[in-house]
């Protein structure tokens, strides 16, 4: 496989247009961890919840192609002193063709920095510890913040965009009922 070069991949929000192709991608790209299309049946159910923006469903597009997806999701954190408001970054997949290119660093960092671009302050995320933290993202039990359907407490992570996000703020993060799925 050719090395790819990054300036080559585009960036840019989901369209309609792109569904068909995003679904194929994602089917793909999760073959092996998840049954049938469950990730792809997911995205096409936030799409449907309050906290989708497509603003923050991004594609990378190689030659007209979708290499790549990452989703932002408005949620809260339950917390004793009332609901805060976060993001979520669920799913973030590339197809298998382009793995280990750089591919879905490109997407986190860019859906966070629009994430913080748009004024969000904290994104959630459950997966790989290894990978996460690249991003700044660290391990939300420590700091009195959990996280319903994550089985492994390592994968349970947080991040601040903004200084001091996370002073006081615990919790429980909730996300859509359409995870229960």
């Amino acid at each position: 496989m050719a090395q790819l070069d990054l300036g080559t991949v585009t960036v840019r929000p989901e369209s309609p247009d792109d569904f068909a192709a995003i679904r194929e991608m994602l089917v793909l790209a999760f073959s092996e961890e998840f049954p049938r299309d469950d990730v792809a049946t997911l995205v096409e159910a936030l799409r449907e919840t309050p906290g989708y923006d497509p603003e923050l469903a991004l594609v990378a597009e190689l030659d007209g192609a979708i290499i790549g997806y990452v989703m932002f999701t408005s949620i809260h954190i339950e917390s004793a002193g009332g609901n805060v408001p976060v993001m979520t970054l669920a799913p973030l997949a590339v197809r298998p063709t382009w793995h280990g290119q750089g591919v879905g660093s490109m997407l986190a960092r860019h859906g966070l920095e629009r994430c913080r671009n748009l004024g969000h302050t904290i994104v959630t995320v459950i997966g790989h510890s290894t990978y996460y933290p690249r991003f700044g993202f660290t391990q939300s039990l420590p700091l009195g913040i959990d996280m319903t359907h994550a089985k492994l407490d390592e994968s349970k992570m947080v991040l601040a965009l903004v200084p001091g996000a996370l002073e006081g703020v615990t919790g429980m993060v909730r996300l859509p009922s359409v995870f229960d799925d």
